[in-house]
């Protein structure tokens, strides 16, 4: 590790450096990759208990500091770039300030922390690049915290953060999306927008010109420009830009495509009505009506047991690949509409299509990553033993999944039929209320109804597609939707959760299984079923933790994951509370980590044990509970 000073000069800039030199020492980003810095296991730290109310509020630090690691993802062995840009905010010039740096895996501190000085006057932000040459264990999430003192010790400012180091994106997929491919656009810094929450794949969503012809030619190669199926226009520059930008910044970039669809002239280009499907025997074909306005104004849906229909659109996606870098296809579908036909009469039950579908794309596709949508969790069981690299299921109400419990549900039946694989969850947030809203007049997310979603699906072990571009969230399966935005905390607090989900991915989605132990909250209603006015907990386990997950749901009524009218109110917080886990295991430490709370840090916790006639039992003091907490125990050695 080894920081670089953009702003500083002379004197000051070589005594920093000198000082960096000697606490970080082998890590400097010229140098070959050195093996993993030793790892020192921090003494746990006696219990600070906070007030049973909550403090009064405090003014905000002097010091401000932002953070930004400038890639989502990291190969093992590589140098990690982490760029502050600090403030003084305060009403003077503060000199000898001391700056920080702490990386941690889990609990654990990871090499010495990085400390140096440098003056700050009012007002000048003095921009730092930070650089940390990443251990050589793969599939790693780390935490960072930077902070800053004055000469006697007094906080100033601090700022967290997290480092994922993986060789694939798959195994912790964080997927958003991009929905606007018009000429000009300043593809870089929408990356960085998303950066922000390492993300590690992008879905391009609608970039194609038709569903059966993905790629417009012209002249022999790629056309410059062409509409898209809403009539948007589409440029192919800009997509050879998103992607490009999105492979510097450690994302993989997947071309999203229908599996079985095609526009209203598909027979002009080859495809024959004799491999689609139809609703009746001798009906009519299965059809989307579509606006009058777009490109085309019906989508038409093909067989995909269908060998005619497979080879010929297999062979549009390769032609995608050959023109565009893509990484992947995101394959799409439209959900379970019952019984079709064949043009013959034969019926097809359309979910015993995919495997066989999917499973002759990825051989078709060889390297290049293969996802598929199983809208509504139909098929579910042929999709997720397929040969498809990620598991991703859009979940509906009307589809057996009404509440929070259901998403955790799904996420772990997913795992289960995948061998283990991480369930990408698209669940758009308050949808109805949406609908009343406007691109020109937007709404705005209800912070607690998203918090509530995101935190189930990320303790039950998956995680969600909901960021894109502009810094958007979705509300609608349509993804260029623009009706709803983030407001400014939100946008904050959902950094924290996907800081969280990196820093944590070792416990929260890395082999952990389910266990049924007993948890208690000393005065509190607590169950297993995420019911309304409950602190919802759930457990796991793998070779050295055992985790329990404390979702809050106090004083809710419902608790419907898509807080459809964004009505769902703030759960009634807990402070200072004792959690009673039972456990035959022998615990040596404890520690709470949430993203609601110390920028996702762990902190330990004094831990007593004890037994009754229920078994032995560990407790320990929490101090707060606001949406989500995960307390871990270390076995005992």
């Amino acid at each position: 590790m080894n920081i670089q000073l953009d702003n500083l000069r002379g004197a000051q800039a070589s005594a920093i450096a000198a000082l960096l030199a000697a606490a970080l020492s082998g890590c400097s980003a010229g140098s070959a990759a050195p093996s993993a810095p030793a790892v020192v296991t921090p003494t746990p730290s006696p219990v600070v208990t906070p007030p049973a109310t909550d403090p009064i509020p405090v003014p905000a630090p002097p010091v401000t500091i932002a953070a930004q690691t400038d890639k989502s993802a990291y190969q093992p062995g590589a140098v990690v770039r982490i760029k502050l840009d600090i403030g003084n905010t305060g009403a003077a010039a503060v000199a000898g300030a001391k700056l920080t740096l702490t990386v941690r895996h889990l609990e654990e501190q990871v090499g010495v922390p990085a400390v140096t000085t440098l003056d700050l006057p009012v007002g000048t932000a003095a921009p730092l690049e930070l650089r940390w040459t990443a251990p050589a264990a793969d599939f790693q999430g780390y935490s960072f915290e930077v902070t800053i003192t004055d000469a006697n010790g007094a906080p100033l400012g601090s700022e967290t953060g997290a480092i994922d180091v993986s060789s694939n994106w798959l195994k912790f997929p964080r997927y958003g999306y991009l929905s606007g491919f018009a000429p000009g656009l300043d593809t870089k810094a929408i990356v960085d927008q998303l950066k922000t929450y390492h993300l590690n794949g992008l879905q391009f969503y609608d970039w194609q010109w038709k569903h059966h012809i993905p790629l417009k030619s012209s002249a022999g190669g790629v056309a410059e420009t062409w509409p898209d199926i809403a009539n948007r226009t589409i440029s192919r520059d800009t997509i050879h830009n998103f992607i490009r930008d999105a492979h510097a910044a450690g994302m993989a970039a997947m071309q999203y495509n229908l599996i079985y669809g095609a526009a209203i002239d598909y027979q002009a280009d080859g495809v024959s009505p004799a491999w689609g499907l139809y609703d009746s025997k001798g009906g009519k074909q299965w059809q989307y009506t579509l606006p009058s306005s777009w490109a085309s104004p019906i989508i038409y849906f093909f067989n995909p047991a269908d060998p005619g229909w497979r080879n010929f659109l297999l062979e549009r996606e390769m032609d995608v690949f050959k023109a565009f870098d893509f990484d992947g296809w995101h394959a799409d579908t439209v959900g379970d509409h019952g019984a079709k036909y064949t043009a013959a009469g034969e019926a097809v039950d359309i979910k015993q299509t995919f495997k066989p579908f999917l499973n002759a794309a990825k051989a078709r596709m060889g390297s290049k990553t293969l996802i598929m949508n199983t809208v509504g969790n139909k098929g579910h069981e042929q999709v997720n033993s397929s040969n498809v690299d990620a598991v991703y299921v859009e979940v509906w109400p009307g589809d057996g999944f009404p509440n929070y419990l259901s998403l955790k549900n799904v996420v772990d039946q997913s795992r289960a039929e995948s061998g283990g694989k991480s369930l990408i969850v698209p669940a758009y947030m308050n949808y109805d209320y949406a609908k009343g809203k406007s691109t020109e007049s937007p709404g705005r997310f209800n912070d607690p109804g998203v918090l509530l979603t995101g935190a189930t699906v990320l303790a039950a072990g998956g995680s969600r597609l909901e960021l894109g571009d502009d810094n958007r969230m979705l509300c609608n399966e349509y993804f260029p939707n623009r009706n709803l935005a983030m407001g400014a905390e939100l946008k904050k607090r959902i950094r924290y959760y996907y800081d969280f989900s990196v820093a944590y991915e070792n416990l929260l989605r890395d082999g952990q299984v389910e266990t049924a132990q007993a948890v208690e909250i000393e005065g509190v209603k607590t169950g297993r079923d995420s019911l309304p006015n409950t602190v919802w907990s759930f457990t796991k386990a793998d070779r050295k933790y055992e985790i329990v997950h404390l979702i809050n749901l106090r004083e809710l009524n419902d608790t419907s994951w898509r807080d459809t009218n964004a009505t769902q109110k703030t759960p009634a917080p807990l402070r200072n509370f004792k959690l009673k886990y039972y456990t035959a295991s022998k615990v040596s430490h404890a520690y709470v980590a949430s993203p609601d709370t110390a920028g996702g840090a762990s902190r330990s916790l004094a831990l007593e044990s004890g037994s009754d006639g229920k078994g032995a039992f560990v407790t320990v003091t929490v101090p707060s509970l606001d949406y989500w907490d995960m307390v871990y125990f270390r076995k005992a050695e």
